[in-house]
């Protein structure tokens, strides 16, 4: 029987050390990751709870524990609180597609497709390389339709040896269909560089040599569509695609221990659901020298609506109304009170 007590007591024993070095293998990977600038304790000792410590004696959070670099990504628009033609022509990156499971598939479905199309539409001007100028420089039409030909095939062939090594390359690289979209990818590339080509001789001109006023799909020069926003004062797609998120603060000095900022009056709380989730968030947040609200596209095309029924109507005799529609949770307050901030 103590033979027996022995072998389970040493049983124990060694599945507590081990369960204390998986337990130190997950605790020293923690410490390894970049950008912390301390080293915390992943467990409470005996010590912490024999020492009688309640929740207030914890110290209170400041900007001074956060790194540098968390601290730089969170972007707040500088001068305060926009105005509503400012706002209208802030360039602003574009939201996230809904999750599949909360709306319509399609959205996601759409942006999954669009994101496999840009990455290796990447990948395939990378591999193009040098090559395509050097084949624009050949002397005859035969010789630059059999270097194409040949561009077709070795652009392949790299990117799947790319995929080999491992990567989302990889998971692409094994679809039935990754072929097809490399030769998609490469023929809009080619297209480009030829339409650039042309427009830097005088004129454009067509893969077949050809001049011509359109471009692939027959609607016209597609960068019109890019001057006429930058004409009206609209940020261009390329502008919004090379924006970061950013955030304004409505909290005023006269506005300590108030739900809302007195910027966002006369929008009171709902007679409801009250005041809505961002307050909760403002109150759930660390930091309580701040209410900041993160600028979208949405509250963007509020404002602009605005600004352009302002400038129909200076008479004030109409009125354009803007109905603003959403699910639980997805900021409807929030963008209200941007717009009357």
């Amino acid at each position: 029987d103590d033979d027996g007590d022995d072998d389970e007591e040493e049983e124990r024993i060694r599945l507590d050390l081990e369960e204390e070095r998986k337990a130190k293998a997950v605790r020293d990977e923690l410490d390894r990751r970049t950008g912390r600038l301390w080293t915390d304790d992943w467990e409470i000792t005996d010590d912490d709870w024999f020492a009688g410590k309640k929740f207030d004696d914890l110290p209170d959070w400041s900007p001074e524990l956060c790194s540098r670099v968390s601290l730089e990504r969170v972007k707040v628009l500088k001068g305060g609180v926009p105005t509503l033609s400012t706002l209208s022509a802030l360039p602003l990156p574009s939201a996230q597609p809904p999750h599949p499971s909360s709306s319509d598939p399609k959205l996601y479905i759409k942006h999954a497709r669009r994101s496999i199309q840009s990455e290796i539409q990447a990948a395939v001007e990378a591999a193009a390389g040098d090559r395509v100028a050097k084949i624009m420089e050949l002397p005859t039409w035969e010789d630059k339709q059999d270097a194409v030909d040949e561009l077709f095939e070795s652009v392949e062939d790299e990117l799947r040896h790319t995929g080999s090594d491992g990567g989302r390359m990889a998971v692409l690289a094994a679809q039935p269909g990754f072929g097809d979209w490399v030769e998609a990818a490469l023929e809009r590339h080619l297209k480009s560089v030829v339409k650039n080509a042309g427009v830097q001789d005088g004129g454009a001109t067509n893969v077949d040599g050809e001049d011509s006023g359109v471009d692939d799909k027959g609607r016209g020069d597609s960068s019109t569509a890019a001057v006429a926003e930058e004409a009206s004062g609209t940020p261009t797609r390329e502008q919004d695609e090379a924006a970061t998120p950013i955030f304004i603060d409505v909290l005023g000095s006269e506005d300590d221990g108030k739900d809302t900022p007195s910027i966002v009056h006369p929008l009171t709380p709902h007679h409801k659901e009250g005041t809505g989730r961002m307050v909760e968030e403002w109150e759930l947040a660390a930091n309580k020298g701040t209410k900041r609200i993160m600028l979208r596209q949405c509250v963007r095309d509020i404002a602009q609506t605005l600004v352009e029924a302002g400038k129909e109507e200076s008479d004030g005799t109409r009125v354009r109304r803007v109905y603003v529609k959403g699910g639980k949770g997805v900021g409807k307050t929030a963008a209200l009170a941007a717009i009357v901030a």
